[in-house]
């Protein structure tokens, strides 16, 4: 029977993809020196390209050759779709750490549109640039300890011009960019999914680049904190610099980033990853001489993915782009979210995968109605045939009489029914509600909430003791469970009465 139920499921799988067909998506990491594509296969196979670029056309993550920027983003593309195929690659794009600007903030426990609206409320206060001129999204990363159901959230900013100039070189090329991110943000979530960092502990991750250094404080599996540090502001040598410079920019940097930690998230740090492609050892074997206190290990990718270690933030992305849309609740700094970027680009799929099997169903349509049409006629032929026939005069006073109580019955039936529409039924639920208010709270409106099946409860008291009271019995009715009295929406009038809101989950139906 099990194998007859996999069988099944197999086969309800394989008419959705043939309904619904589902287009990969891949990561693709720009950075200054190369272009790197990893996409996951149904089979959970990595399918990889990368192209080293000349000096000159990307600069600080920025376009500075657009044609030959454009011809290098084709070539790659051709490495990993087939001309013969989709002409568009859906990407989550991951560009470099110092385009964006991010930032932790809490905010109060909420319900999702609320939540929303102070998140967005935040992003305003904090944002380091015009919001007008920005793209800017946030993401849930965890909870402050002991801070009365505070959420903590990660926010990012990105100038929209920016944003804008590879949302159009990246379409232009054949790509189809799903989200925008960062790749700090890429690096961490690649972290988390091959189990190198554990939750419980706090870390600093140190990327090596060609375009300078990066520190990124990995907290709760999720990031916490980004440093960009250019390499122009090591000195006048620029990116030719002595390794004792190198050591004391890294070592001030790192008393900085481990002393902000201990002041900003009150921990300390248990690791620090280094990452670099040639440098990794020396620098590693550098810091644990300057912190013998901290662990320090060299980062790789090779025993878990069978990548290099600077391939880390492309396969991030492509962790991400392995994901269903509907649970993709990460940054995306792009002018639509991901959920309506993607809906548009399902929306015309679904046309093309439905528009050959439209005339087969029309056909099917016109061959069933015309049966249809000509089985009706026949059977109205019969009716009219049997209405023809005479009855004798015995039989069409029997039949008289049965209609006459047939229609007496009918007649009783509609009392019955108008008389059950009048009547007032109040339902079971709402009657507990009322008793279990009683006179300490009156209660004003009672909605549900369609998506996780909540309901929200407005009321008021004459006073806060009442009010206690009555979302006491609520918490103590078995029937209903997850009582919660949002102190935000509390409102104390001057004469001493409240209102006040309480949202709960009906357990049972047996009131």
């Amino acid at each position: 029977m099990t194998e007859n139920l996999i069988k099944s499921k197999n086969k309800l799988a394989a008419f959705w993809r043939l309904i619904n067909p589902f287009k990969p998506v891949g990561g693709l990491s720009i950075n200054d020196s190369s272009l790197k594509y990893v996409r996951i296969d149904e089979n959970n196979r990595l399918i990889k390209a990368s192209l080293r670029l000349p000096p000159g056309l990307i600069e600080g993550g920025r376009v500075k050759n657009r044609a030959l920027t454009k011809q290098a983003l084709e070539t790659l593309k051709s490495y990993v779709v087939s001309p013969k195929g989709d002409r568009q690659a859906n990407v989550i794009v991951s560009l470099q750490d110092n385009l964006v600007y991010s930032r932790i903030f809490t905010v109060p426990s909420l319900e999702e549109k609320a939540l929303q609206e102070a998140a967005l409320l935040n992003l305003q206060m904090i944002s380091p640039i015009d919001l007008k001129q920005a793209y800017y999204s946030y993401q849930p990363v965890g909870i402050v300890a002991n801070g009365g159901r505070q959420l903590e959230l990660l926010g990012a900013f990105i100038p929209s011009s920016t944003a804008d100039e590879w949302l159009s070189l990246l379409k232009e090329a054949g790509f189809s960019p799903i989200a925008i991110e960062f790749q700090s943000l890429s690096l961490t979530r690649a972290m988390d999914y091959l189990k190198i960092v554990d939750p419980k502990s706090t870390y600093v991750v140190l990327n090596v680049a060609v375009d300078g250094l990066n520190f990124a404080i990995i907290k709760n599996n999720n990031l916490y904190f980004d440093y960009f540090y250019p390499w122009k502001s090591v000195g006048p040598g620029g990116r030719q610099i002595a390794f004792a410079d190198l050591e004391q920019v890294l070592f001030t940097e790192i008393e900085r980033v481990l002393n902000f930690a201990s002041s900003r998230f009150n921990t300390s740090i248990e690791k620090i990853f280094v990452f670099s492609e040639d440098l990794a050892a020396k620098i590693s074997a550098s810091i644990k001489s300057r912190f013998p206190q901290i662990n320090t290990q060299e980062f790789s990718l090779t025993a878990t993915a069978g990548l290099p270690a600077d391939w880390s933030a492309v396969l991030g992305a492509a962790i991400r782009g392995a994901m269903p849309r509907s649970k993709d609740q990460f940054i995306s700094l792009n002018a639509i979210s991901v959920k309506e970027e993607y809906f548009q680009e399902q929306s015309l799929n679904l046309v093309d995968a439905w528009r050959s099997a439209f005339l087969v169903t029309l056909a099917f349509l016109a061959v069933l109605y015309s049966g249809s049409d000509l089985f009706l006629r026949r059977i109205k032929d019969n009716l009219i045939a049997s209405q023809a026939i005479s009855l004798p005069a015995s039989e069409n006073q029997e039949y008289s009489a049965l209609r006459a109580q047939v229609d007496s019955f009918n007649s009783l039936v509609r009392l019955v029914a108008d008389a059950k529409r009048q009547e007032t039924v109040i339902s079971p639920f709402l009657k507990k509600i009322k008793e279990l208010a009683g006179t300490d709270a009156t209660i004003l409106r009672i909605a549900t909430q369609p998506i996780d099946g909540s309901i929200t409860l407005n009321a008021s008291s004459p006073s806060l003791d009442l009010s206690k009271r009555f979302v006491d019995r609520l918490k103590a009715t078995p029937q209903l469970q997850k009582v919660e009295q949002p102190l935000a929406n509390l409102v104390v009038d001057p004469d001493g009465s409240v209102t006040f809101i309480v949202t709960f989950k009906v357990a049972s139906e047996n009131f």
